[in-house]
This record gives structure tokens, C-alpha cells and sequence, in this order.
């Protein structure tokens, strides 16, 4: 795991992980606005209905919080908190790990959000495969898009 948080403490996922994908999405809102849904946690579920339980004390680097996406609870912990623009963590479950990196932009009144993710473990690439993740992060991405631009 510590190769993992080196690689998420530079804002970046495992290029060489089984499974990675990149997603981004414009969103008619402030980057401000787009920050705060993303960090705050314990509102995930309430916005992206594959989440199904989110907490989080504070979000620091170093901050620890536990999720679940679908079947799969997570004990992540972030490694950059540089707001409003880049958030990354790391995350373990029973089989899998993972980082995600998520990068904001502002452009006018917009905001440009792209999402990294890479997954690996021994388990992965029995239950997950590339168009799967895609289509999850494609799912957060509209989710924030929707709940932001309300």
C-alpha cells in the first residue's frame, strides 16, 4: 500500500495497475461549489446513488474516511487536499486497492473536472474489468454534474 500512497501523495494513479480509467466532465458551477460536494463526504450518498455510506471527520491529507461503492466498502485516506483544484486518495478493501485522483479547473463559471482511477488486486480483474470502472466514473461524474448545477 505504501507504493500506492507515494503515487497518490504526487497526485497521481498506477499507470500500471489491471484496471485504470480517466473521465471528465464540464460543469455549469463554480469551482468552489464543485469542491464542496466533492469533499464533503459524509453528503456522497446523498447525490450518487452507488454510494451507499460515506464518513469522514475531516478532510486533511492524511485524513482517514470509510465509503461504500455497491457491494465494496473502502477504508481510504487522502493524500492531497489542495483546494479547490486537486483531491487524492488511496483505498483498501478485502481484495482490491485503488487511487483516485480527482482534478478541478476553473474556466468562467465553469468548472472542468476530470477523475483518475486505477484498480488492482488479486481479486480485480475477476469482478472488474476497464468498461465497468468507466462506466462508474462516468456515473460520479454525472451525479456531481447534476448536484452541482441545481
Amino acid at each position: 500500500m505504501k507504493a500506492l500512497e507515494s503515487q497518490a501523495r504526487e497526485g497521481r494513479i498506477n499507470e500500471n495497475a489491471s484496471i485504470r480509467d480517466r473521465q471528465s466532465v464540464i460543469i455549469n458551477a463554480p469551482i468552489d461549489r464543485v469542491w464542496q460536494l466533492l469533499t464533503n463526504v459524509n453528503a456522497w450518498p446523498n447525490w450518487n446513488k452507488e454510494i451507499k455510506m460515506a464518513t469522514c471527520e475531516k478532510v486533511t491529507v492524511d485524513g482517514a474516511f470509510e465509503w461504500q461503492v455497491r457491494l465494496s466498502h473502502f477504508k481510504s485516506r487522502f493524500h492531497v487536499v489542495d483546494s479547490p483544484n486537486t483531491l487524492s486518495w488511496t483505498g483498501k478493501s478485502k481484495w482490491v486497492k485503488s487511487i483516485f485522483v480527482w482534478n478541478l479547473e476553473a474556466s468562467d463559471s465553469q468548472t472542468i473536472v476530470t477523475v483518475e482511477e486505477s484498480l488492482e488486486g488479486f481479486i480485480v480483474p475477476v469482478f472488474n474489468n476497464h468498461s465497468k470502472l468507466h462506466n462508474i466514473l462516468i456515473d460520479w461524474l454525472h451525479a456531481l454534474k447534476q448536484e452541482a448545477e441545481k
